[in-house]
Formats: structure tokens, C-alpha cells, sequence
């Protein structure tokens, strides 16, 4: 049976997963927000919630990078917590977010996500893409990938959260990716809000 993603309105979606993904109630996931308590568990990830530098119209703050191609990058103030989130267009599958994580163990499972929402239309985003938020070990080729990816059912904000596997030893960085995917022949270009972002170590 395939994972429940719930969504803030309450509303549930059948969710798609290459690795194993882990569905929690909104009050288990509040606890892994980045602005959780500072007893809770250490967000890895930089300016998670975009709010840090000034505004930016051409890129979303500092940490964060988008390695293929864009048609649009933005901060937003539609955002789903503080005062920003980060926007994007792309018409290329694979494209969206990145950051690169130097600051992990050197080996272990990662827990590790993002609140995400359609920004285009839903009439134009249904059956025409996937979001998907994926770890990677840019050092090993495309061996240690993990990802989670879910169809957008509309323009609600809903959070993408999964597990890595265990990594061997002598991990030297993790990326974080936040895209837009599977794209469909007619989609054109779609768009995607992000927030609240975290890579936590199991």
C-alpha cells in the first residue's frame, strides 16, 4: 500500500516512493519544523526557511543554489511559516533547489524534507508533473540516491518527508534537492513554492 501524505488542510493523498518514506501525523512533524524546540532534534540544513539575507529576487538566500536550469527564482511572501519561502518555474525535469551539506556525520541514515506547494494552477499541474525532494551523495555518482516523490493534487501545502538508508562510512557531503520532475510532453513550464526545509541525522 502505498504512504498517506497528509496535507494542512486535512486532506489526504496517495503518495509514490523509490525508498522508504515515513508518513507522520502534522503534530510528529511540527517537531522536526526548523524552528522546533532547541531540544528537539538539529536541523542540518542552513537558512531552511529562507528568512536569512535580504530579499532576493534572482535566487532564494544564502545556502541555497539551483544547479539546472530555471525559468524563475524568487523569494515569496507566500510562505507557509515566517515571513519567506522560495519559488521557482522550470520547464526541464530535475530542476529546482539545491544545497550541499558539509556539516554531517560520516555515516548513518538521515531523515530529511520540505513543505511544498503547486504554484501553478491545479488544472495545469495535475497529470502533468511530480515533485520530488531527494538526497544524494555527490561523490558517489548516482549510487547513494534516495528520493521521495509525490503528484501535486493541488495548491495546498503539503510536506515531503522520507528516510534515507544507512550510508557506509566516509560520507565527505549530502546535497538536498527540492525539484520539479516527470515533467509530461505538453506540461510547459510549472512552478513550485518551498518551505521548511531539514535534514535530520537518524
Amino acid at each position: 500500500m502505498l504512504p498517506i501524505v497528509e496535507q494542512d488542510d486535512g486532506a489526504t493523498t496517495d503518495a509514490s516512493t523509490e525508498d522508504v518514506v515515513d508518513a507522520q501525523s502534522d503534530d510528529a512533524l511540527d517537531a522536526q519544523n526548523p524552528d522546533a524546540s532547541p531540544d528537539g532534534p538539529i536541523n542540518l540544513l542552513q537558512n531552511p526557511g529562507f528568512e536569512d539575507g535580504l530579499w532576493d529576487d534572482a535566487g532564494c538566500g544564502p545556502s541555497w543554489t539551483f544547479p539546472n536550469s530555471v525559468t524563475t527564482r524568487t523569494m515569496s511572501t507566500s510562505s507557509r511559516t515566517g515571513a519567506r519561502a522560495c519559488y521557482f518555474c522550470t520547464a526541464q525535469n530535475q530542476a529546482g533547489v539545491q544545497q550541499t551539506l558539509s556539516n554531517v556525520p560520516s555515516s548513518g541514515a538521515f531523515r530529511y524534507g520540505a513543505w511544498i506547494e503547486a504554484a501553478s494552477p491545479t488544472t495545469e499541474v495535475q497529470g502533468r508533473a511530480f515533485f520530488t525532494v531527494k538526497m544524494t551523495e555527490p561523490d558517489a555518482g548516482n549510487n547513494n540516491d534516495f528520493y521521495y516523490t509525490t503528484q501535486p493534487t493541488g495548491t495546498t501545502w503539503t510536506q515531503m518527508v522520507a528516510n534515507s538508508n544507512g550510508y557506509d562510512g566516509g560520507i565527505t557531503g549530502l546535497a538536498l534537492s527540492i525539484q520539479i520532475s516527470g515533467l509530461a510532453a505538453d506540461a510547459g513550464t510549472q512552478c513550485m513554492l518551498v518551505d521548511d526545509a531539514f535534514v535530520y541525522a537518524e
